[in-house]
This record gives structure tokens, sequence and C-alpha cells, in this order.
């Protein structure tokens, strides 16, 4: 549901804050592309994407990513954390924020998810995700963001709008697909 999670487009389709936020290729991610936030204290670096369409039938989100922090560095002391937030907004207009924990693992890529229940007798109407470095010196990566219908985490994929940019046709000579 978001689109270039895997930042191979650098971050196009992302909104950035801060400065110090750009993408490292190289890296050891499964897709070797990531957003690098440089922290420093009393700042805040945080890319988003908001308006993520969902399904008001669909019960459960799950939103997954790969992430690295650097043991280097020091938190400073207003309410550091490097982690993302999501909103999930409802079609009575309500909205819950529901925050995720910081990565406790330093120096190493962790793939982590956050799953995400509907209230009772309510329906989802649309999403913000918003991933954050903030008041910390640490540098912080992520890579493979995908959000997805479902209470399981899969192998990252694209948004299915982003595979085919092209033009189709078919006739009786077959399928011819321009770039």
């Amino acid at each position: 549901l978001l689109y270039n999670g895997n930042f191979k487009k650098g971050l196009n389709d992302w909104i950035v804050d801060g400065t110090g936020v750009s993408v490292a290729n190289g890296q050891s991610c499964p897709s070797g592309y990531a957003v690098k936030m440089v922290g420093a204290t009393n700042t805040t670096q945080e890319i988003r994407q908001t308006n993520i369409s969902l399904d008001p039938n669909v019960d459960v989100y799950t939103l997954s990513w790969y992430q690295f922090t650097s043991s280097t560095g020091y938190d400073g002391i207003t309410n550091p954390f490097r982690r993302p937030e999501i909103a999930m907004y409802y079609t009575d207009g309500t909205v819950d924020w529901i925050g995720t924990s910081d990565q406790t693992n330093y120096d190493v890529w962790e793939k982590r998810t956050k799953t995400i229940n509907k209230k009772s007798g309510k329906s989802f109407s649309h999403a913000s995700v918003t991933f954050y470095n903030r008041d910390t010196t640490r540098i912080v990566y992520y890579s493979d963001v995908m959000f997805e219908k479902g209470s399981l985490s899969n192998t990252w994929s694209p948004n299915p709008n982003e595979i085919y940019d092209g033009i189709s046709t078919f006739n009786k000579d077959g399928l011819r697909i321009e770039m």
C-alpha cells in the first residue's frame, strides 16, 4: 500500500522533514537501499506517507520494515526515539495513533513488524505512516517498508501500482508491452 518502500527511487513518494535525511545504497539490507537519518540532539528527522487508502472491510493491517541503528552516538534528554508511528483513521472521523518500540539491538539489521487491529464496530478509512529519528545523534536506517492487509508480514514487494507504468496491448499477434 506504500509507494517506494525500498527507496530505489530515492525519496520519491515520501514527505521529508528535517535535515540529514538521504538515501544510501550498498546497504546490507535485503534491497540494498535504505533511507539514512543522521540525527542530532533537539531535532527531528522524519519521512512519511499520508492518505494511504484502506479497505473498510479489512480488520487487520501490518507494517513491516528493516531497521539499523548505530551504536555510536547518544540520546538527548527531550523524548529521544527512532521508530515509526502509524495513524489509523476510521470512517467515523476518529483516529488511533499507534507507536512502536525503539530498536534496542545496535549495529544490526532487524526486520520489525507492527500489526494493527481495528476497534470493534469501526471501519478503517485511511492511514499515515511516519518514520522518525528524534533527539539522538545516532544514525538510523530504514528499508523495505511495507504496509499490507492482514496479520502476516510477507517478504517485501512493491505496491502493485508501481509494478507497471507502460502501455500494453493484446491482439492477434500477442501481448505487447511498451515501457
